[in-house]
């Protein structure tokens, strides 16, 4: 691991990961959040805890995958190629349409009353750098690339398929992260988990992929996009 990574990685993980603790530490109930703070003796020990174990996390995930990525012919280089980077743009635009739309026709009745859709900056740079590089970092370049290494090491063999398996437990594992802030805010009844699952993994089986198929920047240049299309784009205009 590069010192110029690391402190980049530090840097980028602590800054998203005071963005995305800040926003879920308004997000919790009174009652919930008074709990968490007499545990912890302070607001600002639960921000600092909050942070350090994003930035933790995901230095063990760029470890693993540092080491291991090499092992299993998964690409890590950040060069873009122009038809790949078309071809990216195109696939996210469509899974970012189909999410909006899966909320707006299928899943909204089941939500109750929503306010209209209000833009965030605040949590839109969050769901780009935490979403589109910390998420990667952690699901793709650290979860999928040790399913990979595992499976292979077990079947001893590199076969297409320990990629798929590792795509498809890598995005369940994405989806199932979702579930503890989605009950903060709608609780977990079975439409509830069933809408998480489902607009969380299949982005994520276009994330993983991608970086099956080309590499980290490209499941990167995508988490951003469908973020990009779906809150500058979709959301508006349906909610």
């Amino acid at each position: 691991m590069k010192k110029r990574d690391l402190i980049l990685i530090i840097i980028i993980s602590g800054i998203s990961g005071f963005m995305l603790v800040y926003q879920q530490i308004n997000t919790l109930p009174p009652s919930m959040l008074d709990v968490a703070i007499a545990q912890l003796g302070s607001l600002e020990m639960l921000l600092f805890v909050g942070v350090i174990q994003i930035i933790v996390m995901t230095l063990i995930a760029y470890g693993v995958g540092s080491v291991l990525a090499p092992k299993t012919n998964l690409k890590v280089s950040f060069v873009f190629e122009r038809d790949v980077f078309i071809k990216v743009i195109i696939m996210s635009c469509v899974v970012a349409l189909l999410n909006t739309g899966l909320e707006w026709f299928v899943f909204q009745p089941y939500l109750g009353e929503l306010q209209p859709y209000q833009f965030s900056w605040t949590f839109f740079i969050a769901s780009l750098l935490y979403g589109g590089i910390i998420e990667e970092i952690l699901l793709r370049f650290g979860v999928l690339t040790l399913i990979v290494w595992l499976t292979q090491k077990i079947l001893r063999s590199d076969h297409v398929g320990t990629y798929i398996f590792a795509v498809v437990i890598s995005s369940l594992i994405f989806a199932l992260g979702h579930l503890p802030a989605a009950s903060v805010i709608f609780g977990l009844s079975l439409i509830i988990v069933i809408r998480i699952l489902l607009l969380n993994f299949v982005p994520g089986l276009l994330f993983g992929w991608l970086y099956w198929k080309y590499g980290l920047c490209y499941s990167m240049l995508s988490h951003v996009l469908v973020h990009v299309f779906t809150q500058i784009i979709f959301l508006p205009i349906l909610f």
